[in-house]
């Protein structure tokens, strides 16, 4: 019985984009029913992601400790397009939550990341105190032709929103932000408008001093990034690839989280 196989693509994609199809890599074969040995448990899978974005290097080699070594010799899979159920679902945030399901359980039993890397960006969650922060995630260049860019105003009028549920709850403390992008502009205009409520974390557990996510950053930043975003109890974000994998690392998953496109027309 062949109990292990290969997963490989080679692509120009970021981190939170090689995290997402490596997961529904696994949900393609979930659905040939390739992804299970015959007794019911899992296969092992071996990801051999490469992008351009970091030099060609294997960036799943980061995240998880298999070894491709004892994966030599085994059937290889190359990725290709993901399967024809994306478009299954009139509602968008039933599709969105589907997705977040399937993906939960695929990062757990085949994407499994390194115990220590959660480690590690513990002491920058603590330090900072993010579990009593909301989190806003403004994307400026991620799926700049798939998804409507907002504007501060947006943002400003979710975290108005947030803030009056919170405080309706019972909840008294006005919660301070954790502003995380990879615009200079955004952080720099929500500094005037929200000054001291904002914590600049510019330390980050792996990283080189800025707040700002950017082009050429290593791939642990990034995934440093997307798991401080993971560690506040409210998220408000846009969609895009690293606000996804926030999303699957969060405990709860969807819950607390505000698309800020869901509130455009409130």
């Amino acid at each position: 019985m062949n109990n292990m196989m290969i997963i490989k693509r080679h692509n120009d994609a970021g981190l939170g984009s090689n995290i997402v199809t490596m997961l529904e890599s696994c949900e393609d074969l979930n659905r040939k029913n390739m992804l299970h040995n015959n007794d019911g448990s899992c296969k092992e899978i071996y990801f051999d992601f490469r992008t351009s974005c970091y030099n060609g290097f294997n960036i799943s080699s980061l995240l998880v400790n298999d070894s491709q070594s004892k994966f030599q010799d085994k059937p290889l899979i190359k990725w290709y397009r993901i399967g024809d159920w994306y478009d299954n679902f009139d509602n968008r945030n039933q599709y969105i939550l589907n997705q977040i399901n399937r993906e939960k359980y695929h990062l757990e039993n085949f994407l499994k990341i390194k115990p220590e890397l959660y480690e590690s960006d513990k002491i920058l969650i603590d330090r900072y105190d993010l579990k009593n922060h909301i989190a806003v995630y403004f994307r400026g260049s991620d799926k700049k032709t798939e998804s409507r860019r907002n504007n501060i105003n947006d943002y400003v009028k979710v975290i108005k929103i947030l803030d009056d549920k919170i405080l309706s709850s019972g909840d008294k403390i006005i919660r301070k932000l954790y502003i995380q992008s990879d615009e200079q502009w955004f952080y720099t205009e929500m500094r005037k408008i929200f000054g001291n409520r904002i914590t600049d974390i510019t330390l980050f557990s792996r990283g080189n001093g800025t707040p700002l996510h950017y082009m050429g950053q290593s791939a642990l930043e990034t995934f440093s990034i997307m798991n401080c975003l993971a560690s506040t109890p409210y998220l408000i974000c846009c969609r895009s690839n690293v606000s996804h994998v926030a999303i699957i690392l969060r405990p709860d998953g969807l819950e607390n989280t505000y698309y800020v496109e869901d509130y455009l027309n409130v």
